[in-house]
């Protein structure tokens, strides 16, 4: 018999103690083991979430967005582009546009900045899911 089943056994069966310290055991025995099964579960759900979480916003979000200071934007990007296409492992790579603008509406004016594409490139760029579940799979 292991150290903790002669620990459990000896202050759950003890006939010189009262029936309500049994009681406050076995409650406290029971709280202990419903807060331990809480956190498993949280912990199970908490990474199943931050998965899913994690695979939509990097479905949208580009991994790596190359960007030059200023305002003037890349020049020659297509050459860029072909380039960055030839590295193994690559996917997809597409130009964008960020620009901040003004955004007012009730009074109130936001700062908001709008990522601008060309939409035949993103199109011809865009795997279906189908395509996806095959190169993951």
């Amino acid at each position: 018999m292991s150290f903790e089943w002669f620990v459990a056994k000896r202050y759950l069966r003890s006939p010189n103690r009262p029936a309500i310290l049994r009681l406050i055991s076995l409650f406290s025995i029971a709280g202990v083991a419903a807060g331990v099964a809480t956190l498993v579960i949280a912990l199970a759900m908490n990474s199943g979430f931050r998965e899913t979480l994690q695979d939509r916003l990097l479905g949208v979000t580009a991994h790596i967005s190359l960007t030059r200071p200023g305002s003037s934007g890349i020049r020659d990007y297509q050459a860029l582009a072909a380039k960055f296409e030839r590295i193994p492992g690559v996917r997809s790579v597409t130009p964008a546009i960020y620009q901040t603008v003004l955004l007012s509406y009730g009074g109130q004016a936001r700062g908001v900045v709008i990522k601008g594409i060309e939409p035949e490139l993103e199109k011809k760029k865009r795997r279906s899911p189908a395509e996806t579940f095959r190169r993951t799979a």
